[in-house]
């Protein structure tokens, strides 16, 4: 009778290890709902302007906390050719976000960025040559989970792009903008959550 019960707090319990969420991704939630709340008072506004600058903020922040590990990266060489690819992939989706003329354009980037992720992924599983998950998990303790983690977090950022390609399809920009805002907490639970799931599954 119990057991399904045991079996939810369990799954629970992955997600508990994670603890809360860091700063920088708090900061990020605030923020968006802080620009948007805040541009959208002012009288004459455009939505697109305030729409814009609400997703301009939110990822400057999260990618002015991530550039402090950047230096680490740079010193791995297999991780140089990601680098290049990552800051190419940055300046494009800024692009996209300044030039837009829809905002519909820049909801799709969050559909497309999970796509390519995906995608990565899977040519990782289907080359077995894990090139793409030794850059997210580099560390030779990570080797025997490798194989299981890249398998998981291709139906996760899969399961990432659908979902926002089926929000922006049947939600208003308002309550995409609320998804928005969350997306990064979104992000750490089920990035802790699947780690740990797959680590103690490989006896990690």
């Amino acid at each position: 009778m119990w057991r399904p019960f045991l079996r939810l707090r369990l799954f629970a319990l992955l997600f508990e290890t994670a603890g809360p969420p860091p700063l920088h991704r708090l900061v990020q939630s605030g923020a968006a709902l802080a620009v948007w709340t805040g541009l959208s008072r002012i009288p004459g506004m455009a939505e697109t302007t305030v729409f814009v600058a609400t997703v301009l903020t939110a990822l400057a922040i999260g990618h002015a906390a991530n550039a402090r590990t950047l230096p680490e990266k740079v010193g791995h060489e297999a991780t140089a050719l990601s680098l290049i690819v990552f800051f190419c992939l940055i300046a494009v989706i800024y692009g996209i976000i300044l030039l837009s003329p829809d905002p519909v354009w820049v909801q799709h980037l969050f559909t497309i960025v999970p796509a390519l992720f995906a995608l990565g992924c899977f040519l990782d599983i289907v080359s077995r040559t894990e090139g793409f998950g030794r850059d997210w998990w580099p560390d030779d303790a990570m080797n025997k989970a490798r194989p299981m983690l890249t398998r998981a977090f291709l139906l996760k950022h899969l399961s990432m792009a659908v979902l926002n390609a089926t929000l922006v399809a049947s939600v208003s920009l308002d309550a995409w903008v609320m998804w928005f805002a969350v997306l990064p907490l979104v992000n750490h639970y089920l990035t802790a959550g699947l780690t740990t799931t797959v680590l103690l599954d490989a006896g990690e």
